[in-house]
């Protein structure tokens, strides 16, 4: 009898956290995560713009995006920022690849990789001039 009762207790507890928690959630925005879900385009040639989409992603959160791989971080140029998105320039001269936008929170100094991917191809190419005889 005491099992059972146990039991119905931690089953209420379960359930009044399962309803209170995304309201303390909703309420506690200034200290939300920033998330990114998905890049667009996903394949851009170096010195491009692409778009980051997500939430939290405002000034007031991120302090600054890079590319990412294993071995290096790239800073890229911000053109536009809001809590749902963030445009920016792929630099010129980046290497072709596979990179993970990662943003630079500002309250702590830490650098979260997003689990996103965006594909880098080299830049367009200007056309050469045919030789001259």
């Amino acid at each position: 009898m005491r099992t059972k009762s146990a039991l119905l207790t931690i089953m209420a507890v379960v359930f009044l956290a399962v309803l209170f928690v995304p309201f303390v959630s909703a309420a506690d925005t200034n200290n939300s995560v920033p998330m990114m879900r998905r890049v667009e385009p996903a394949v851009v040639k170096a010195g491009e713009v692409a778009t980051v989409f997500g939430e939290s992603l405002d000034k007031s959160k991120v302090a600054d995006l890079m590319l990412t791989t294993v071995s290096k971080q790239v800073s890229v140029e911000i053109l536009e920022q809001t809590e749902a998105f963030i445009k920016f320039r792929v630099p010129a001269n980046l290497d072709p690849g596979r990179y993970n936008p990662a943003v630079l929170m500002v309250r702590e100094p830490m650098l979260l990789v997003q689990p996103v991917i965006l594909t880098v191809e080299p830049a367009k190419s200007e056309p050469k001039p045919a030789p001259t005889k």
